[in-house]
């Protein structure tokens, strides 16, 4: 399906809609059977629902890891996270081309990483295991990975510095990061 445009994304919402009461129950059981119930529930931002182990601990003074390429140089994202208290050091930026062969192994159990930060990424990345993405496996598996926060903009996975600001402020306030 081609990107639609805001008149034909509404028409699609008010369709959706007026059959989602119907189909609701069909929907998720069919999720349920393939295994992407938490997925969908995270991707429509009701991550919340999902049942699931305790989240993996970890320690506000740790790094954040930023997966993808970013529409804001690195240097421009170390800004922001300075005017915000958290040093340089401890922003690490993995781009597209790195993230294809980046060891995930390396995130589990890491109560060193506050969050991992994702952009647009491969889905063909080493680190997913059976699941769709690698994301999607981090969000499956919130006992083993850091918290994962999907940076958005415009309907689609990017690092922009807004969304980068945003989620680094919402860390710091939830008392997961220490500035």
């Amino acid at each position: 399906m081609d990107k639609l445009g805001a008149e034909a994304l509404l028409e699609l919402q008010e369709e959706i809609l007026a059959r989602l009461p119907e189909e609701i129950t069909t929907v998720l059981i069919r999720l349920n059977t393939n295994g992407r119930l938490e997925e969908f529930l995270y991707l429509i931002g009701m991550g919340d629902l999902a049942e699931g182990d305790v989240p993996l601990e970890t320690w506000p003074e740790g790094k954040v890891v930023v997966f993808g390429d970013a529409r804001a140089r690195p240097k421009d994202l170390c800004g922001v996270a300075k005017e915000l208290g958290i040093s340089r050091d401890r922003i690490v930026f993995v781009d597209h081309d790195e993230s294809v062969r980046y060891d995930f192994r390396k995130l589990e159990y890491n109560h060193n990483i506050v969050a991992v930060m994702f952009g647009a990424v491969p889905h063909s990345t080493s680190g997913k295991g059976s699941d769709g993405s690698v994301i999607a496996r981090m969000e499956r598996m919130r006992d083993v990975f850091p918290r994962v926060i999907r940076l958005t903009a415009n309907g689609g996975l990017k690092v922009t510095k807004t969304n980068f600001r945003e989620n680094l402020e919402s860390l710091i306030s939830a008392g997961f990061l220490a500035a």
